[in-house]
């Protein structure tokens, strides 16, 4: 079964894009090493509504914003994909605001380990500002959505014609070997420091209000996650018998 691949590049540029096309090179890479299906959405493809900080998606698990923009079935997408890529710029010393709102729409599963057992890329360009800052930042974002960040990708260049130096086509080459490493079963997504903490701080947090209205809560209840001892443990039972 071909596996599936979902990337959004928050950049306006659309196909002068050194971002998309850097994510485009290694889909493509990929694609001739590995079976796999994938698609890279932008803000050229999607024309997000912003987030109203309603808490609506905290207290009843839903996003009146998916009726208007049908993000809903970008969530599903995601849901049914093995690998998440994240891709941005480097504006003002972070992510662009076009990955900050999609990311926005997604808060809900910051606290619900919605992506748990998935695999992920960063992917972040710059002239050289703040690479390594914008990739800690995604970092604990795919954390909190219980995704293993398995390669992050963080390339200085100037145009689009620098996608072709030797250095970069190597570092493509590295990615693609360790996306082909999970793609293939060969490794499975672990657990680390920053996902086990996580879990405890979320667990004391909705552990006095389990029996109450509260979807967060609920969820957790719902999905055994409160008789679990570690985030480890979650792993497992996602990964056995696979």
């Amino acid at each position: 079964m071909n596996k599936k691949i979902f990337c959004y590049v928050g950049s306006p540029r659309g196909e002068k894009s050194i971002t998309i096309n850097l994510a485009r090179k290694l889909l493509t890479y990929l694609s001739h090493r590995s079976e796999c299906i994938y698609k890279i959405y932008s803000p050229s493809e999607l024309k997000l509504e912003k987030c109203l900080g309603c808490e609506c998606c905290f207290k009843n698990g839903n996003c009146e914003l998916d009726k208007v923009d049908n993000f809903d079935k970008i969530k599903n997408e995601m849901i049914s994909s093995d690998v998440i890529i994240l891709g941005t710029p480097v504006y003002a010393g972070t992510i662009s605001s076009y990955l900050k709102e999609f990311i926005e729409r997604l808060s809900l599963w910051l606290h619900i380990f919605k992506l748990a057992g998935k695999c992920g890329v960063i992917i972040a360009t710059s002239t050289g500002n703040s690479l390594n800052e914008t990739a800690y930042y995604l970092r604990r974002i795919m954390h909190g959505w219980g995704i293993n960040d398995i390669y992050t990708m963080l390339i200085p260049v100037q145009t689009n014609d620098d996608l072709e130096k030797a250095e970069i086509n190597e570092e493509i080459n590295r990615c693609v070997e360790y996306l082909c490493s999970f793609l293939s079963g060969l490794k499975k997504p672990a657990s680390n420091n920053y996902l086990e903490q996580y879990f405890q701080t979320l667990k004391k947090l909705y552990l006095p209000v389990r029996n109450f209205e509260h979807y967060e809560a609920k969820y957790w209840n719902e999905n055994g996650f409160f008789e679990l001892n570690s985030y480890k443990e979650l792993l497992e039972i996602l990964y056995k018998g696979k």
